[in-house]
Parts: structure tokens; C-alpha cells; sequence
């Protein structure tokens, strides 16, 4: 089975693997929902878990977060599948914006995807695009699990190795992200290429 039958097969099932991070009553220190928040992640890894924020019109969708072994593999992914994306390091990881156009406006991105070496991806939006994004998840965990299977055997494990600059922004149009149509993650023709 191709990996893209096996991907819609395990749809419905990658779609439960979505979770909402529940505090505990004890959990009532910044610092001890810190340490829940970790423990839940960590012991989960890979499923998407949503973080409210209470507000006084009520819950707010804050970001979505999860745990990983293969940052990188996770960082190239997303890279290819979002048209215009700028890339920034951070102390123990990274911030890859995703813009809506190729003038890539860091001070107006749809989603902030923000990477810790250590595991740990958050992503950051307005409430429509974190929908989107909980709505592509499935799919981009499949490309990573591809990704991952088809790691020849010599190459390092993900945690072993320093980050691959696989991706580029092109200056020009010349570069077109491979996607099949306009809309599945951006628009086509996205000004990237790899290198």
C-alpha cells in the first residue's frame, strides 16, 4: 500500500489523536502546569494537544503544542509544505514563520511554529489558521513517519544530527514548491527550492 492510501486509511484514526491539555486541581502555579504540560507532552509523543487560555468572554484557544524525537525531520516537513515560510534560530531551537505571501511579514504571520531542540513544538496563530493547522496535522505526521521509515540505516538518528538547511527562500519565482494544486497548504509556485 502507497503511503498516501495508507495516510487517508489512518485519517480518521490520526484525528483522535488530538487532545485538549487538562491541568490537574492541584495544578495551580504557572510552574506546576509547566512541569504537567512537559509530563503530558513527553509521555505523548507526536498527538496534538490544544492549550486553552481562560479569559473573560471565555476559553481562548492559545496554541497547539506537541512532543517529538524528530525535530528535524518535522522542521523540513513543514518547510516543504507551507508556500512561504522565513526561518529564524532562537536559543535551543528555532521560529519558522508562516506567511500568507512572499513579502513574508514577521509581524503579521499566519502561524508562529517555534521548535526546541529538545522535543517540544508549539504553534502559535489566530484561531482560523490553528484550525487549519489541526486540520493538516494528520497528513504532515504521515509525511514525517514516511520520512522517518525511509532514514537510511548509516544516517544519524534526528536527535544525533545538527540541523540540514534543506530548504531556502529564493529571492525569485523561479523555484516551485512540489504541491499538486493551489490551497492544499498555501498558494502553488512558492518561491522555495531546495538546496
Amino acid at each position: 500500500m502507497d503511503t498516501v492510501q495508507q495516510a487517508k486509511k489512518n485519517f480518521s484514526a490520526l484525528r483522535a489523536e488530538r487532545r485538549e491539555i487538562e491541568y490537574p486541581a492541584k495544578c495551580k502555579s504557572v510552574n506546576a502546569k509547566d512541569k504537567h504540560k512537559e509530563k503530558t507532552l513527553c509521555g505523548n509523543p507526536e498527538v496534538l494537544f490544544t492549550d486553552y487560555v481562560q479569559q473573560k468572554e471565555g476559553r481562548k484557544k492559545n496554541n497547539l503544542i506537541f512532543f517529538t524525537d524528530s525535530i528535524y525531520i518535522w522542521k523540513d516537513t513543514l518547510c516543504s509544505n507551507y508556500a512561504y515560510v522565513s526561518r529564524e534560530g532562537i536559543g535551543s531551537g528555532g521560529r519558522l514563520n508562516i506567511c500568507k505571501d512572499e513579502h513574508l511579514d514577521k509581524d503579521d504571520p499566519l502561524l508562529t511554529i517555534t521548535y526546541y531542540t529538545k522535543g517540544k513544538v508549539m504553534v502559535q496563530g489566530k484561531e482560523a489558521n490553528l484550525e487549519s493547522f489541526e486540520e493538516a496535522f494528520p497528513l504532515l505526521k504521515a509525511e514525517v513517519d514516511t520520512k522517518r521509515i525511509n532514514v537510511p540505516s548509516d544516517v544519524p538518528s534526528d536527535s544525533d544530527r545538527e540541523p540540514q538547511h534543506l530548504v531556502h527562500l529564493c529571492p525569485s519565482h523561479t523555484c516551485q514548491l512540489q504541491q499538486s494544486a493551489e490551497g492544499e497548504y498555501g498558494p502553488a509556485g512558492a518561491g522555495l527550492c531546495r538546496i
